[in-house]
């Protein structure tokens, strides 16, 4: 469910008239918060009540908020002198209905079922049903382009300029423009794709499921905890979410190769994505050309720094040539490794050989970290997490007492308590250190369960301040454990999603309610990056990890790391050029086979043995959730230009944190974030001028502030 379109949807009552810049007025007095007695999925008062958030009464109150806002896109058809006050208080009361919809992809990621995944594909039709209802609304498309070309419009200041300029753009990306027959097909065609991307998901999450790999004869396994391993007839079978770590530890290299080739299977034999990988290219290539693009990958970038497919692609071919010559030092060096310890210098590395030498190269480098889990708590790491990012910002994280209740048990939380989803669910208040006012809160949910989704992720649960309760509310969710914790990787990946989520919490315009969303795409995962790199630095770590990490210590960790990088950004490139080449050519015919697309594309930076076997290591399209199920397609790069990004700015932003808060996270995207970025930095962020500075001439000085003057809105 692509939300961010809602976000910029719910901007349709803008004014006709010029007003005076300031803050919100207060809210007039017939404001009422929404009943959470009727419709418990809109509360917005206090933390919501999980358990009797059923997929029923989901649909219950999703359907009451739809029609509350599809009566207000009615009223404002026919206001005649609409004004910036009138139609914004309007908005900020239908933007519960984009909370609602965020809260029950919450559950449905959260509780993987057949009734969650119902609920799931009908929720996707309402959401379509609101997009068509504001985008495709005759009578208010025309208002607003007579709008833009008003004088007084010209001359809104910067934080409403830029948000028109968005919200303009985002009605023609929605085929505002296109004639009524084409205007249905295109609808039809969302509704289309919408159950497509969440069938893949599907597919891919019944295929882990399903998966299953026989390890009683492999006695080096026997003593694995009872949580990994499913008892079945008197056999063992490893479960799906230990089994890259399995690959990545074991020295027995004949299960090794067995557990590798089991594992290529998933994404393809009875839970085959193939088809809906074509099926999904088809409709995405379909929806580009009748918006005028010549596919989908022009369509996405026309809202990034890099304006078509094809100048994103050749960026990634340059980031590629550039790292590659590093990339295959890294891939003999594992090569001597295991030449060395099998005591065999014609010894060749095999595609399951890769995570496992690595891990060795990895227990070489982090000798002086193992005793860490001796010495702390996973909690005490969380804690001291939390107390960085409270010296650099000047907040406070408290947590509170949670409780869980049974779902449907029709009970209330003790007084005092927050109601969680699960049991090892915590909840956490973020506050200012001087004026005391609530930012956000958080919840963490770092247990791995069957059901849950994979990975580390954070999604929003209330999104924008209200006027009478200015409080944001984000989900961080992880299926690695809070254990994760206790490694520097673990601690990376925890900075990266709290790095999103005080993105949102900071931010402090007028139209903040949207801070969140980035106006340049190519910047969605700059903040989230920033932060991540705080797990790069010595002082971070020492103060994470007591004791203080020795010379000797860190040396050897800023080698692994740089060793790790190199691995991680060549096979993000790698995916990223996949992605934009397949979605640059449009269609795949039913007789092409993916896997020799994927090895066409990718055919100048594979490292291959002698025999033409693969080593590179990239996700393939059958498993690619990001691009075929989520919100990257065409933008998978940006994951890699945020790192050049944040890399630029790492020094600076440690150094001047609070300035970082002021000058960019409390601007909430006001204006670009490109602006916003070199404001703070005082350098061009285009990639030409980044890669420059990082790359041929670090010493280049740039103007102080590059802050542009606001381009004219489009009619």
């Amino acid at each position: 469910m692509n939300i961010r379109h809602l976000a910029l949807a719910l901007l349709s009552l803008l004014p006709l008239h010029a007003e005076p810049d300031g803050a919100l007025p207060p809210p007039p007095l017939s404001y009422r918060i929404p009943s959470s007695e009727n419709n418990p999925l809109l509360e917005i008062s206090k933390p919501l009540e999980w358990s009797r958030l059923l997929p029923g009464q989901i649909h219950a109150d999703i359907d009451a908020a739809m029609r509350k806002y599809i009566e207000r896109i009615r009223t404002a058809e026919t206001v005649e002198k609409p004004t910036y006050d009138n139609t914004l208080l309007i908005f900020l009361e239908n933007a519960t209905l984009m909370d609602a919809f965020y809260r029950a992809e919450v559950l449905i990621r959260l509780r993987d079922s057949p009734e969650h995944r119902k609920l799931a594909t009908e929720l996707d039709k309402k959401y379509n049903q609101v997009k068509e209802a504001l985008f495709h609304n005759e009578h208010i498309w025309p208002i607003l382009k007579k709008m833009v070309t008003q004088d007084w419009m010209r001359r809104q200041y910067g934080g409403r300029h830029h948000f028109i300029t968005r919200f303009m753009a985002e009605f023609r990306d929605n085929g505002a423009d296109l004639p009524p027959d084409q205007k249905a097909q295109f609808i039809i065609r969302e509704n289309e794709l919408a159950a497509l991307k969440r069938q893949f998901a599907a597919n891919l999450a019944d295929a882990q499921a399903a998966w299953t790999f026989d390890i009683t004869d492999y006695k080096i396994l026997d003593k694995l905890p009872p949580e990994y391993v499913k008892q079945e007839n008197g056999r063992r079978f490893l479960r799906y979410h230990i089994a890259e770590t399995i690959l990545g530890i074991c020295p027995d290299e004949k299960l090794r190769e067995a557990l590798w080739r089991s594992l290529q299977t998933i994404g393809k034999e009875s839970h085959d994505n193939s088809d809906l990988i074509r099926r999904i290219l088809a409709v995405r290539q379909k929806q580009a050309e009748v918006l005028g693009y010549a596919n989908h990958a022009d369509r996405i970038a026309s809202r990034c720094s890099i304006n078509t497919g094809a100048q994103a692609a050749e960026y990634v071919r340059n980031s590629l040539q550039r790292l590659h010559p590093a990339y295959v030092r890294n891939m003999k060096r594992l090569q001597d490794i295991k030449a060395q310890l099998t005591e065999n210098p014609q010894a060749e590395l095999a595609p399951w050989d890769v995570p496992y030498y690595s891990y060795i190269l990895s227990s070489i480098y982090l000798k002086h970290f193992a005793d860490f889990d001796k010495m702390l708590t996973s909690d005490m790491v969380l804690q001291r997490i939390f107390d960085r990012l409270s010296h650099m910002y000047g907040i406070t994280f408290s947590e509170r007492t949670t409780v869980y209740l049974e779902p449907g048990s029709n009970k209330k939380a003790p007084a005092g308590t927050v109601e969680v989803w699960h049991p090892g669910v915590r909840y956490f208040e973020i506050t200012d250190k001087t004026s005391n006012a609530r930012r956000g809160a958080i919840y963490l949910d770092l247990e791995y369960r069957e059901n849950k989704e994979t990975g580390i992720w954070t999604i929003p649960v209330t999104t924008y301040p209200h006027p009478l309760q200015k409080v944001h509310c984000s989900v961080i969710s992880s299926s690695h454990g809070i254990q994760a914790l206790m490694y520097p990787a673990g601690i990376q990946h925890m900075l990266h999603e709290l790095g999103h989520v005080l993105h949102r919490f900071m931010s402090n315009t007028e139209q903040d309610y949207l801070g969140f969303q980035t106006s340049v795409d190519d910047f969605d995962e700059f903040t989230a990056t920033l932060h991540a790199n705080l797990a790069k630095r010595r002082d971070v770590l020492t103060s994470l990890m007591q004791p203080a990490l020795t010379t000797e210590a860190y040396l050897n960790y800023n080698n692994l790391k740089e060793y790790e990088d190199i691995q991680t950004q060549f096979r993000i490139l790698c995916e990223s050029l996949l992605d934009l080449e397949i979605h640059m050519h449009g269609n795949l015919d039913a007789s092409q086979d993916l896997a020799a697309s994927e090895k066409e594309i990718l055919r100048d930076y594979l490292y291959l043995t002698p025999q033409g076997e693969n080593l590179t290591e990239y996700l393939p399209f059958c498993r690619n959730t990001f691009i075929f199920a989520g919100g990257y397609s065409g933008l998978y790069y940006t994951y890699f230009r945020s790192e050049e990004l944040a890399t630029c700015a790492r020094h600076r932003f440690f150094d001047e944190s609070m300035r970082f808060r002021q000058t960019f996270l409390e601007k909430g995207y006001s204006k670009p974030a490109s602006e916003l970025y070199g404001n703070f930095m005082g350098i061009d962020p285009s990639p030409a001028s980044i890669q420059r500075y990082l790359y041929l001439d670090p010493d280049l000085e740039y103007p102080e502030n590059v802050e542009t003057t606001p381009a004219p809105i489009k009619p």
